[in-house]
């Protein structure tokens, strides 16, 4: 089964309209949660309906871990319902001054 996916159907297949394509780029610290050898920008597919705390459980990466979410170029929460062909920006909490 293709692990890029929250839900399935009972046999592990989608039906038409029960999923979505997004573009998800990890940056700063959140990289360590890319697979060795991928590029830091994948596809993954999600149920429709999915949030970015279902993309971001999805790869892997811990609750609580901080991060700033961007989709589509805007500020967005963790609680943002994804569309489909949605562009996702994952960024660790930036240091320094």
């Amino acid at each position: 089964m293709d692990t890029n996916r929250t839900t399935a159907t009972n046999d592990g297949t989608w039906g038409p309209g029960q999923s979505l394509d997004v573009r998800v780029t990890l940056y700063a610290d959140l990289r360590k949660y890319i697979p060795p050898g991928q590029p830091g920008s994948r596809r993954c597919r999600l149920a429709v309906g999915a949030t970015v705390a279902d993309l971001v459980a999805n790869l892997g990466i811990p609750p609580g871990e901080l991060m700033t979410v961007g989709v589509n170029g805007e500020l967005a929460d963790t609680d943002t319902v994804l569309g489909d062909g949605d562009d996702v920006a994952l960024f660790s909490p930036m240091e320094g001054g």
